[in-house]
């Protein structure tokens, strides 16, 4: 058995990643991204993860149960690349918006949003803060 604990969301994103490539489902059988355990307790969840099952109780719960286990701190490998935020993504926000507004293309709108919601992402990583 094993005990993790993700900090933030990217970091949980990382450790779903890597447990469905390692063929790990929830209790009920749900694939690691069918269902967002990170959502009940946030950063104060942990995660149990036994013969390929996994389970998530709280911070609290640990305590009170498994104090003594070692509890992994998982946290998403991040390269320079995917934190820098460069002026060109900027632009491209800025052009898909100009466009969707001149041309009403409802595509450009949802393009613009996808890449600022991107772009806020990364600025929660770099500053590692929560908007």
């Amino acid at each position: 058995m094993k005990l993790y604990h993700t900090q933030t969301r990217e970091d949980y994103n990382a450790l779903m990643d890597e447990l469905e490539s390692k063929g790990v489902k929830w209790a009920d059988g749900k694939k690691p991204h069918e269902l967002d355990g990170f959502e009940a307790y946030g950063s104060g969840t942990i995660f149990q993860v036994s013969n390929k099952e996994m389970v998530y109780f709280s911070m609290d719960f640990y305590k009170e149960i498994y104090n003594e286990l070692e509890v992994i701190e998982y946290k998403a490998e991040k390269s320079e690349k995917d934190t820098k935020i460069s002026n060109e993504s900027v632009l491209e926000i800025i052009e898909n918006l100009v466009h969707a507004t001149s041309l009403k293309s409802f595509y450009s709108l949802q393009k613009a949003k996808y890449n600022l919601d991107k772009l806020i992402e990364k600025l929660e990583v770099e500053d590692d803060t929560k908007i």
